[in-house]
């Protein structure tokens, strides 16, 4: 075979490049602006989003705050209403002790009255401590007795018994006047 000679003058190697250099220097202008055009965009919804999660968490932070603020006057508030509760449990404490070493007397008076016979009145009930003085007057001298044996039987009274009566003749239709003492148990 024949070897081809090419005998049309080549065109030189710098004009060759004069036409090439144009378009790559294009080429390459336009990708490095679309390359900082695309970063552009890329930092700055970057920064858009980095400005929304500093807002949120600004507003968070707020939220966080009054939270706080509330936990603080919460917790002032509960320490006040746990101080009020001691000063309180420390009054009814008082109060209890008090009434613990105050005898309970309408017990005792709920208790004659109910033993008391239509024979007997009572005209004075007084006590000091566990005693009590009884004072009345009676119709019939039978019915003392039977009154200071119902008082020994009950659950309230310790003990009962009679301290003085007066002494009336047979048949005299005036009423006995009589004295008892009892003792409340405790």
């Amino acid at each position: 075979m024949f070897e081809r000679i090419n005998l049309v003058p080549k065109k030189p190697l710098s004009e060759q490049l004069k036409m090439v250099m144009p378009v790559v220097l294009v080429t390459v202008l336009v990708l490095i602006v679309t390359g900082l055009y695309l970063q552009d965009r890329y930092l700055t919804n970057r920064i858009d989003r980095v400005t929304k999660e500093i807002v949120m968490f600004r507003q968070n932070q707020e939220k966080a705050d009054a939270d706080l603020a509330n936990l603080t006057r919460l917790a002032g508030e509960l320490d006040q209403l746990q101080k009020r509760q001691a000063s309180l449990l420390a009054e009814v404490g008082k109060i209890e002790a008090i009434r613990s070493r105050k005898t309970n007397y309408s017990r005792a008076i709920n208790t004659l009255a109910a033993i008391l016979p239509g024979s007997l009145k009572f005209e004075k009930i007084a006590f000091q401590g566990k005693k009590g003085i009884i004072e009345g007057l009676a119709l019939h001298h039978r019915a003392l007795p039977l009154t200071v044996e119902k008082l020994q039987q009950n659950p309230v009274f310790a003990g009962a018994f009679l301290s003085d009566v007066d002494t009336v003749s047979e048949g005299s239709p005036a009423p006995l006047s009589f004295r008892m003492i009892v003792e409340i148990k405790p």
